[in-house]
C-alpha cells in the first residue's frame, strides 16, 4: 500500500467517530470553514489600565480556539499577536488602491471633513471630561490590516501552509506531492462512493482536488481588538456631543430633553468593560489561481513566496461589549470576572460575525434528544430565542459525482424556553459583576443543548443546520 493510500485510508478512520457509522454522521461529510485568529494589540487610553490589558492578553492566550470555536478548522501560523503601534498606518491616498485590491461591494471610506471635524469636538468634550478616548476610525484599523497582511505576505503563506509537507517551517515553500493537508481536510467533502474510491486507492489526488477549491477560499482570518475601560469612558462618546448640544441651547424644552438623555445615559453601565471588535477576512481563491498554481508555482517552490501574490480580502467587522467587574480590586472574583468578560466578549464578536456574515456561518449537527429536535449551539455561538435555521441533507453533487452537496430540506426555529446558555460561566454568577441595563438575560444554562420546534422524522440525526437569513 503506497504512503498516499495509507494516509487517506488513515484520515478516513479518524472521520469516524466511534461507535457511528459515517454514513450516519453529517460532521464527517462537510467541509467546515478554516479559520486563524490574531489578535491587535492595543496601548491603553489610559495608564491605569495597564494592568488589565496585561491580564487581558494571558486570557486570550490560554483560549484555545481549535477547542472553542470546533466547527471550523484550525489553520493558525505562528503569528498570535500583532502590534498596532508599530504598524505603519493606512494613509488617505492610499484608499484608492486598497479598494482597487479588495474589491468588494463594501469599499473603505475615507473618514470625511466633516467626520473629522465632529471627531475632534468630542475629543475636546472628553478631554475637558478627564478622559482619553479611543479616536481612530475604524476604517484605519482595518485599512492598516490589510496593508500589513500584503507587507508581510500572509495569504503567501496561508497558500503554502495548504500544500506544504507537514513540519515545514512557515515563510518556506516545500510541497507535499501527497497533498496531505488537503487530503485530511477534504476528504470531509467527498460522497459515499467517491470515499470508497479513496479507500481502493483510485484517482486518489483527483478525487480529493475537487475539495481543494472550497477549502481554500473558506480560509478565514480573525482578527480581534480589545478596549477596557469604565462606565463614564464607555458613555462619553454618546455623552459629549449630547453634553455640546446642551451648552449651544437656548431652549428650555430641547435643554430637558438633553439632560434626561444624559442621566439616562450615565445611569446606564456601571463598572468596568470590555469590548471587542472582530475583522475578518477571506483569502482569495478560485479556479484560475488554482490552475495558476499547479502549472506555475508547483513546479519550482523555491520561487513561491518572490513569485506569488495571495489576497486577503476584507469582510467586514463586527463588536460586542461585555460587563466585567465593578472594580478594580484584582481579588480573585475580579480576576475572573474579567476572563470571563474577555472569553464571552471574544464569543459575541465571533458570533456577530457569523450573524452579520452569512458567508462565515458554520454548520451544526442536527439530532433528536428526548423525542425533539436539538443541536448542541447556544448563546455562546449567539443563538437568539426564535432564531430559524435551515436544514440540510447531504447528497451526490450534480457538478461533482465525487462531492457531496447539502441540499435545503426545511426550517426549523429555536423553540420557546428551549435556548441552552452555554456562555463562560453560565448558571454560575460571581459577586460584583458590572452592570449594563441594555444587558440581555437570555437561555437557561440547565439545559445541554438547544431545542427546536420543528417534525421529528422527516428531519433529525443525519441533517445540519444553519442559521438562515441576512
Amino acid at each position: 500500500m503506497n504512503k498516499t493510500l495509507i494516509l487517506i485510508t488513515m484520515a478516513l478512520m479518524a472521520a469516524t467517530p466511534k461507535g457511528m457509522a459515517q454514513g450516519n454522521d453529517p460532521d464527517s461529510k462537510y467541509i467546515r470553514n478554516s479559520l486563524y485568529m490574531i489578535k491587535l494589540d492595543c496601548p491603553p487610553d489610559n495608564p491605569k489600565y495597564n494592568i488589565a490589558y496585561d491580564d487581558i492578553n494571558k486570557i486570550y492566550d490560554g483560549i484555545d480556539f481549535g477547542v472553542r470555536y470546533e466547527r471550523y478548522n484550525n489553520f493558525s501560523l505562528s503569528e498570535r499577536h500583532l502590534d498596532f503601534a508599530n504598524m505603519p498606518k493606512i494613509q488617505d491616498s492610499e484608499y484608492e488602491a486598497l479598494n482597487a485590491y479588495n474589491k468588494t461591494d463594501k469599499p473603505f471610506i475615507i473618514p470625511s471633513e466633516d467626520y473629522k471635524k465632529a471627531n475632534d469636538q468630542v475629543i475636546k468634550t472628553m478631554n475637558d471630561l478627564g478622559l482619553n478616548p479611543d479616536t481612530v476610525p475604524e476604517e484605519i484599523y482595518a485599512g492598516t490590516l490589510v496593508k500589513y497582511f500584503i507587507e508581510h505576505a500572509f495569504a503567501n503563506k496561508l497558500v503554502a501552509k495548504w500544500h506544504n509537507k507537514p513540519g515545514t517551517k512557515e515563510g518556506v515553500a516545500d510541497f507535499d506531492e501527497n497533498l496531505s493537508t488537503i487530503m485530511e481536510l477534504g476528504l470531509r467533502g467527498l460522497s459515499e462512493e467517491a470515499k470508497a474510491n479513496a479507500k481502493a486507492g483510485e484517482n486518489l489526488t483527483n478525487i480529493v482536488a475537487g475539495s481543494e477549491n472550497k477549502l481554500l477560499n473558506n480560509t478565514y482570518v480573525c482578527v480581534t481588538r480589545y478596549y477596557y475601560a469604565n462606565a463614564e469612558e464607555f458613555n462619553a462618546t454618546f455623552i459629549a456631543p449630547l453634553k455640546r448640544q446642551l451648552e449651544k441651547s437656548d431652549n428650555i424644552l430641547v435643554s430637558a430633553a438633553l439632560k434626561g438623555a444624559i442621566e439616562a445615559a450615565a445611569s446606564s453601565l456601571k463598572g468596568y468593560f470590555v469590548s471587542v471588535v472582530a475583522y475578518l477576512f477571506r483569502l482569495e481563491w478560485n479556479n484560475d489561481l488554482y490552475n495558476d498554481f499547479y502549472t506555475n508555482k508547483w513546479n519550482d517552490p523555491k520561487k513561491f513566496f518572490d513569485t506569488s501574490n495571495y489576497k486577503l480580502i476584507y469582510v467586514g467587522r463586527s463588536g460586542k461589549r461585555v460587563p466585567a467587574s465593578l472594580s478594580m480590586k484584582r481579588d480573585a472574583n475580579d480576576a475572573e470576572l474579567l476572563r470571563r468578560a474577555v472569553v464571552r466578549s471574544t464569543d459575541a464578536a465571533f458570533a456577530a460575525l457569523q450573524r452579520d456574515y452569512e458567508e462565515f456561518r458554520p454548520m451544526s449537527s442536527l439530532h433528536v434528544i428526548d423525542g425533539k429536535l436539538a443541536a448542541y449551539i447556544g448563546t455562546k455561538e449567539g443563538i437568539k430565542e426564535g432564531d430559524k435555521f435551515d436544514v440540510f441533507e447531504a447528497v451526490v453533487s450534480e457538478k461533482d459525482p465525487n462531492m457531496t452537496d447539502w441540499k435545503p430540506v426545511g426550517k426549523i426555529k429555536v423553540a420557546k424556553k428551549g435556548l441552552w446558555d452555554n456562555s463562560e460561566g453560565a448558571g454560575q454568577p460571581i459577586e460584583g459583576r458590572a452592570y449594563d441595563k441594555k444587558e440581555e438575560q437570555a437561555g437557561n444554562s440547565s439545559l445541554k443543548c438547544t431545542f427546536f420546534e420543528g417534525k421529528v422524522g422527516k428531519l433529525g440525526e443525519g441533517n445540519l443546520i444553519r442559521l438562515a437569513g441576512k
